[in-house]
């Protein structure tokens, strides 16, 4: 019986030492297994500085978000977004983000409000309201510039505090991985807090498809006596965008973004028609005016195509505490029956939530808009909000 007791001693206290570990061990382990004459962070320790800042440039359902659930609204197209994101990291912060899976469904509103079931008509799910958006992003690997100044040895500042680290996490725990992560995210906290970094410099790759789950209904007439047409419309779109991002240690960033799209299109989206408001009448008893139906036609004909487009877009940022507002000019050709060529100025303005990430965002702008058949100037107003807390 003793000789058993012993047994089941050791093996105790033999997986108790394996599973016990020294968490800045752990970060030495890393380092030394990436080390060159140069190296200073180990890979996990960027892998997380990287992702954190790609995951900041969610502005609307367009932009990456490393947040898991959300909900947003974008007033330029009267949509209500709600979308889930899923990247290469699903239980280990400390892995390189390769990519992220995005989709959401968008719901179009019209009066201010997105209709999904109506109980008064024969089929009360609306799908010609609602469409589906998935993008598929490839995460290139980053660059973070850690040159010193004549006024501050960043090197040497990095290595005082990590050695302050780890003594901190010098002590054999269970937990060593989770407190692994924690001092990284302490390390990377203190070199953005005390600018111990040139700049970062990323890039990302991205496709999508935006697949509509019914089709949108115009009427239409050549003239306000002749009977009007109904047509059945697909809003169906796909996308390729190149993005790439510098990220100052002084508070400022630049993006540089370019997007191919090819989309189903027509006349009366692209001169941005108003429709007439048709009404049946009958007469009724004593020859009074009934109206029996009511309906919203456009007065012109009806030309369905395809259209292809490439948009530039840079834009230049400075961060405060708060949030970030900058410049952002884009041009966009477009290409088939459709050939304008349309400019924006912008001044957007992010708002930060208490982790630093984007949470309402808008964008003051003028824009020269080509149509078929005129040029166009606009002044206004661009907004997106993100509601992720209240779905997480």
């Amino acid at each position: 019986m003793k000789k058993k007791f012993f047994t089941l001693t050791v093996l105790f206290f033999t997986f108790s030492s394996f599973a016990q570990e020294v968490p800045y061990q752990l970060y030495q382990k890393d380092l030394r297994a990436t080390d060159t004459k140069d190296t200073l962070f180990n890979n996990k320790m960027l892998n997380l500085f990287f992702a954190n800042e790609v995951g900041t440039a969610f502005a609307g359902s367009n932009d990456l978000s490393l947040q898991k659930f959300y909900a947003s609204i974008d007033a330029s197209d009267k949509s209500l977004s709600i979308g889930f994101n899923y990247d290469s990291r699903p239980n280990d912060k400390l892995k390189r983000l390769k990519y992220i899976h995005s989709g959401n469904f968008k719901l179009k509103s019209s009066d201010k409000f997105a209709t999904v079931f109506d109980f008064s008509k024969d089929n009360p799910f609306q799908k010609d309201n609602i469409g589906f958006s998935y993008k598929f992003s490839i995460i290139g690997r980053g660059i973070l510039n850690f040159t010193s100044t004549g006024k501050v040895d960043r090197k040497a500042a990095i290595i005082s505090n990590r050695k302050k680290l780890y003594k901190e996490y010098n002590t054999v725990v269970d937990n060593a991985q989770e407190l692994y992560v924690e001092m990284v995210e302490k390390e990377i906290t203190f070199i953005k807090a005390n600018k111990l970094y040139k700049h970062q410099w990323n890039h990302w790759y991205s496709a999508e498809i935006y697949l509509p789950f019914g089709k949108r209904t115009f009427l239409t007439t050549p003239n306000i006596t002749t009977a009007y047409k109904e047509h059945r419309f697909w809003e169906a779109s796909l996308g390729f965008s190149a993005n790439t991002m510098w990220e100052f240690s002084k508070g400022y960033a630049i993006f540089l973004k370019g997007l191919f799209t090819l989309k189903n299109n027509n006349n009366i989206l692209v001169d941005n028609l108003s429709s007439n408001v048709f009404q049946t009448e009958q007469t009724g008893f004593n020859n009074t005016t009934v109206i029996t139906n009511t309906e919203n036609v456009y007065i012109t004909d009806y030309d369905p195509f395809v259209t292809s487009s490439i948009l530039l877009e840079p834009a230049f940022f400075i961060k405060t505490g708060i949030g970030s507002f900058g410049f952002s000019p884009s041009v966009e050709f477009n290409f088939g029956t459709y050939k304008g060529t349309n400019l924006k100025i912008g001044v957007p303005i992010s708002l930060y939530d208490g982790e630093g990430k984007p949470k309402v965002n808008f964008e003051l702008q003028w824009k020269k808009v080509e149509t078929l058949s005129s040029n166009i100037e606009l002044i206004g107003l661009s907004t997106s909000f993100l509601f992720g807390d209240l779905i997480n």
